[in-house]
């Protein structure tokens, strides 16, 4: 047996681990056979379900945040803390929500069970708490292999990704057309015929929000008198700026006097990375705030209590006014 072995990881996916070659080259060395007379390696795709070193560069990947989670393990409309109980290949998700406090609470819980090996993470990839024994080198390898098996049990990272396909990498004509269907969508999801005057001029706003850095920036703004040319000059910012370019981002359009007017995750009463973009506009003063959306119980002195997301209330209290889509009306 090696001393070491390795993984070859891309686009956050496990692509091959050396670990799964040794006996396919451990009995032709040990004959002094000639390597290259040797018949071509064949992959079965389940590979790495009864090998033990892949099996944890599993585990070991997502703790240091080196892959990501399969998309039909998490609940995509979810961002906070949550916890991952492994019993034997079970394992069980609880959404926890923003309060670290709270998630701590629900680990030690899940943790006291006999046999358990429970995980403290959030939606940001970060491993916050594991339970178990460490090695040496502080690593869970117990927990590593709960979570590969827990993984595998479903049908997920069991073998190596031989092809960009079945690695997910997206080639350069997907992206094409992707952005195509992207920016048709933006420029016509105005529908008037844009020859009403409104009685002022109206201001514009093109936001971004970046997926993987979660920074949120302001790409221009500019006033009209009609509608329709507000709508226009937005959407071409965000094609030079964004879809054109291929960047992993999100973005909003929306009208500072009347509103959000286009989110490109789909529902902007239920997707977080919408509410947060609302969120900034509203703490940026890119978007007037609708008197359901404030907390009156809040002063200036609590900035540091508001949150990006379109949900603003009292912290000691369960409910929040949600906030519902502004008038899209700009006469």
């Amino acid at each position: 047996m090696p001393l070491r072995e390795f993984a070859l990881i891309g686009n956050k996916r496990l692509l091959l681990t050396t670990s799964i070659f040794d006996d396919f080259f451990e009995k032709p060395i040990a004959k002094g056979e000639n390597l290259n007379d040797q018949t071509a390696y064949k992959y079965s795709g389940d590979e790495f379900k009864d090998d033990r070193i892949s099996r944890l560069f599993i585990g070991f990947g997502f703790q240091k945040f080196l892959l990501d989670w399969p998309e039909k393990t998490l609940d995509q409309d979810f961002e906070g803390y949550q916890v991952l109980q492994l019993i034997g290949k079970e394992g069980t998700w609880t959404k926890v929500g923003p309060s670290y406090e709270k998630a701590g609470k629900v680990f030690e819980e899940k943790a006291s069970q006999d046999q358990a090996f429970v995980i403290l993470t959030h939606t940001n990839g970060k491993w916050y708490k594991v339970s178990g024994k460490q090695n040496t080198n502080k690593l869970y390898l117990d927990a590593y292999l709960g979570v590969s098996g827990y993984l595998q049990a479903q049908k997920q990272l069991t073998g190596p990704l031989v092809s960009e396909l079945k690695a997910g990498f997206r080639m350069k004509w997907q992206v094409e057309e992707e952005n195509k269907a992207k920016y048709e969508k933006l420029k016509t999801f105005y529908k008037g015929d844009g020859a009403e005057k409104l009685y002022k001029q109206y201001t514009f706003y093109a936001l971004s929000y970046d997926k993987r850095s979660h920074a949120v920036a302001r790409l221009n703004w500019s006033s009209y008198y009609y509608m329709k040319k507000g709508v226009e000059d937005v959407a071409k910012a965000l094609y030079d700026n964004v879809i054109k370019q291929n960047k992993e981002m999100a973005y909003m359009a929306l009208c500072r006097e009347t509103g959000p007017l286009y989110c490109s995750e789909g529902d902007m009463s239920k997707k977080h990375i919408c509410q947060r973009l609302i969120g900034y506009a509203l703490y940026n003063k890119y978007l007037y705030a609708d008197e359901k959306m404030i907390d009156i119980k809040l002063s200036t002195s609590d900035r540091e209590r508001y949150h990006y997301v379109a949900f603003l209330g009292n912290s000691d209290k369960q409910d929040s006014a949600e906030v519902k889509p502004l008038s899209w009306d700009l006469t």
